[in-house]
């Protein structure tokens, strides 16, 4: 199968698409597929469990508590750097839904009816 597409100005938006078949003038005599050999599938064979082991978890040690020092200057020159950096990523702009508009399969304009003329 061949795909083409062609973009024309005059379609307004619409894409013309062309598919040409090739190869469809063969007989299934000539296109006969391969033979399939069909085997029975393999039985598994069953082999012992090796013996289950009893696990224990090891102990848990527990970590003493450090106190951290706190630094607030420094809290906040590493919060300034980081939005500072967030900042700096480039952002993408928003992107407006485009939704193509042709003409050809609009209902033709309604025509002005004509008034009668009062005399």
């Amino acid at each position: 199968i061949i795909l083409g597409a062609t973009f024309d100005e005059e379609l307004e938006g619409v894409i013309r698409v062309s598919v040409v078949a090739t190869g469809i003038d063969k007989s299934a005599a000539e296109i006969a597929a391969a033979p399939i050999s069909i085997r029975a599938p393999q039985k598994p064979v069953a082999r012992p469990a090796a013996p289950a082991q009893e696990s224990r978890p090891a102990p848990v040690q527990q970590q003493a508590y450090e106190p951290r020092a706190v630094d607030p200057v420094a809290e906040a020159i590493q919060l300034a750097e980081a939005n500072a950096a967030a900042m700096a990523q480039p952002r993408q702009a928003p992107v407006d839904d485009f939704r193509p508009q042709s003409k050809i399969f609009q209902a033709p304009p309604a025509q002005p009816q004509p008034q009668p003329v009062v005399q």
